[in-house]
């Protein structure tokens, strides 16, 4: 899954297949990514479900709840920054995936609580119906939504840096924009090595 990951997000950078991690290369950083995102991961889910009750079963007052809130949106930011980064075989720095990573952290945020409140209050009215399956159902659509919300930010941060906007809804391309941006998708596909033509800010 990692694996798969990295493969996207090389891919969403147009970074050439000549340049993608080897298999060493791509294990250390799932590694790296298992040691980092994963314990994060754990902890933003506990804070959430804390501050909202569902865990622990306690009303914290609005003020705790809007700083607990707060801390973990905070947390789900710094997530996507450091996955946005181990991620990419590419040098960005935190300020190239920082927009991705401020809409995909409010985003998983929304989705944490909207999955706590449907698993507390709706989940077991649900397995009268679905059984089991209830549970398999409404971790697979997290799951779902959640890779396109980051795929959403990983995309979000490639338009900014490389300034692909404006570009034409049809007749492309267009704009300077659709050139540079069709230039790219062709890049991607290189299978050997050849300087020629490849942009020079790959690492």
């Amino acid at each position: 899954m990692v694996r798969v990951a990295q493969a996207a997000l090389n891919s969403v950078w147009g970074l050439p297949f000549t340049r993608h991690p080897t298999i060493v290369q791509q294990t250390v950083r799932g590694l790296a990514v298992l040691a980092t995102i994963g314990v994060g991961l754990v902890v933003s889910t506990l804070v959430n479900g804390y501050v909202s009750g569902v865990a622990a079963g306690i009303d914290l007052g609005w003020f705790g709840r809007v700083l607990g809130y707060l801390i973990a949106v905070i947390l789900d930011l710094g997530l996507f920054v450091a996955a946005f980064r181990l991620l990419t075989h590419r040098q960005v720095t935190t300020r190239d995936v920082l927009p991705g990573a401020a809409l995909c952290g409010v985003l998983f945020f929304v989705l944490q609580t909207a999955s706590s409140l449907i698993i507390s209050r709706f989940l077991h009215t649900a397995q009268s119906t679905y059984g089991p399956f209830a549970t398999v159902i409404t971790m697979l659509w997290w799951f779902y939504l959640q890779s396109v919300i980051t795929l959403l930010g990983a995309q979000l941060n490639v338009v900014l840096k490389e300034r692909l906007h404006p570009r034409a809804l049809v007749d492309a391309p267009r704009t300077d924009a659709d050139r540079r941006a069709y230039s790219a998708y062709a890049q991607v596909r290189t299978y050997h090595h050849n300087d020629e033509g490849l942009r020079s800010d790959f690492p």
